[in-house]
Order: structure tokens, then C-alpha cells, then sequence
């Protein structure tokens, strides 16, 4: 674990400087995403000045989302303090919450604007995958979000006390590298013929299962069990991966003409 990645005394400032190695990440996820996002739009043809705005839609959508879910899942741990639902730096985003806030954003920008919301979520499905995957970097450094104990050779020392030495699945490393894989081929797919909405869909097909066989080796907080011991994230995963499937059977069947990389 290593939570804070900078940490010095400024001058005539009596506390230290503080940069938490999940904040620096989930930076770096919203930045990487939005320009490998605004290279492709601009060779695409779209307006800068619109992206901007997109970006900026995007991106507050998506974190409304992700934090209410967590709050709504976690409101003991906040109903004593109901202030410290705005310290995202300390990490609390439930990726779920975050895909249906940029969801709605983006059905509601593209409608403003006159946009097809089909073809902006193919152009951002790669980048939100891109995103994902170091977000889930800042998770792995931050302690969050750990697996289950394991005696596998790469078997993880995430302390959740001072004496805790027991080793457990590097969760976070494992979907990263899931998220890296599926960034690749939505990246591919997205420069073929492909139906409106093909790349969009096909992340969210993609990713579920991946996140329901995650969900299996996780060791932390699920946010309550149902029946048959299945997680939130899982029963969500299950409805995204059978939505997904149907409306990929139902797109329309033109195709999208291949695009230069």
C-alpha cells in the first residue's frame, strides 16, 4: 500500500503538502481518457469546442453517480459526517453508479446538441476503459478494493490492521489488466465497419463478466449479499451483461465506414 504519493512542508503553510496516489490517478484516468478521446474526435470531424463541453458533462456525470452510489451503499459510514461525501480523494466510487451518471449525461448532451449518442459512446467506450484501468492503478496503491486471502505466488500484503500480514489476491491489478486487454480491442473494433452503437455495447457486454468473476475473489465490503451470495456489483453485472445483449441483437445493422487510426 502506498496511499500518499507526495508528501512535503511547504513554506509559511503549517501543514504538509498531501498528494494522495488515488486522487493522482483518478486524474491521470479523466486526462488520459479525454485525449485519447480528442485525438480521435478531432480526426473524426468533431467541433473542439463541443468535446470541450462534453468532456466537462462527462466527467462531472460520471463522478455524481459513482459517489452517490457508494453514499447511498455506504450512508452509515456517513450519516455522522454527511460532509466527508465530497472527499473523493480518499476513494468511495462504484464504477456502476459512474457508467449510468455518463449514461445520462451523455444521452442528455447529445440530445442538446444534436449529436447521435450512439456514435459519441462508441468514440468514448475505449476511453472509458482506458480510464478504468488506471483508476483501478490508484485502487491498488490506495489498499481498496483488495481480494480474498490466497497462498498464489503473487499473493499481496494489503493490511487492513498493523499486525495484518495476510496475502490476497491483487484484485485491482487484476481488473486493470482486464480493462488494459479490453481498451486494445474496443480501440480495434472502433476503427472497423461496425453498427452504430457496436463499440459501446460491446464494452459493457465485455466488462460485466469480467467484473461479476472479480466480484468472486474480492475480499473487502461488498455493500451487502443476496441470495445465493451475490454481490450488488454482481446482480448489476448480470442485468448490464443481459441488457447489453439484447440491444446488441436489436442495433440497426448499417455499418460505420472504417476510420484512419
Amino acid at each position: 500500500m502506498h496511499p500518499i504519493l507526495l508528501k512535503f512542508n511547504v513554506p509559511f503553510i503549517d501543514r504538509p503538502f498531501i498528494l494522495p496516489t488515488f486522487g493522482f490517478f483518478l486524474a491521470l484516468a479523466f486526462i488520459a481518457a479525454i485525449h485519447v478521446g480528442h485525438r480521435r474526435a478531432t480526426k473524426l470531424g468533431y467541433d473542439s469546442q463541443v468535446m470541450g463541453d462534453f468532456y466537462v458533462v462527462l466527467i462531472l456525470s460520471a463522478m455524481v453517480g459513482a459517489r452517490l452510489v457508494y453514499v447511498a451503499l455506504e450512508w452509515r459510514r456517513f450519516a455522522d459526517a454527511p460532509w466527508e461525501a465530497l472527499l473523493l480523494w480518499r476513494g468511495g466510487l462504484v464504477f456502476y453508479g459512474g457508467l449510468v451518471g455518463a449514461f445520462l449525461g451523455c444521452l442528455v448532451f447529445c440530445r442538446v446538441k444534436g449529436l447521435s449518442p450512439w456514435a459519441i459512446g462508441d468514440l468514448s467506450a475505449p476511453c472509458i476503459a482506458l480510464g478504468h484501468m488506471l483508476g483501478r492503478c490508484g485502487c491498488f496503491f490506495n489498499g481498496c478494493c483488495y481480494g480474498q486471502a490466497t497462498t498464489l505466488p503473487w499473493g499481496m500484503s494489503f493490511p487492513l490492521t498493523a499486525n495484518d500480514t495476510i496475502l490476497r489476491h491483487p484484485t485491482q491489478a487484476y481488473e486493470g489488466i482486464g480493462l488494459a486487454l479490453l481498451f486494445l480491442f474496443l480501440s480495434w473494433m472502433f476503427f472497423r465497419p461496425h453498427r452504430p452503437g457496436a463499440v459501446a455495447i460491446t464494452y459493457v457486454v465485455l466488462y460485466a463478466p469480467l467484473r461479476f468473476g472479480i466480484e468472486m475473489i474480492r475480499g473487502d465490503d461488498r455493500g451487502g449479499f443476496f441470495t445465493g451470495g451475490l454481490s450488488i456489483s454482481q446482480l448489476l453485472s448480470i442485468a448490464a451483461f443481459v441488457a447489453a445483449c439484447v440491444g446488441l441483437y436489436f442495433l440497426p445493422a448499417a455499418p460505420v465506414p472504417d476510420k484512419e487510426a
